[in-house]
């Protein structure tokens, strides 16, 4: 699973999200495009997930294991 930005003639620059290293010979399976809105939603979502790890590090938020992050203080 890639993101790519396309050029003209239908290939691009991306980025690997998940599965095995491109080797030139995968066919594309479904492709779209991201609305300005769908792109906010997922910046949004990484921004989160940075703020989470921020205070993982910082010590102020602790994994429990269980899927629950839990408040040091």
């Amino acid at each position: 699973m890639t993101i790519t930005k396309l050029n003209g003639d239908g290939s691009g620059d991306g980025y690997r999200l998940h599965g095995p290293d491109y080797v030139g010979t995968s066919k594309s399976l479904f492709r779209t495009e991201l609305s300005k809105t769908d792109r906010a939603h997922m910046r949004a979502y990484l921004d989160a997930m940075d703020a989470q790890d921020a205070l993982e590090e910082s010590g102020e938020l602790r994994q429990t294991g269980d899927g629950v992050d839990t408040p040091t203080s």
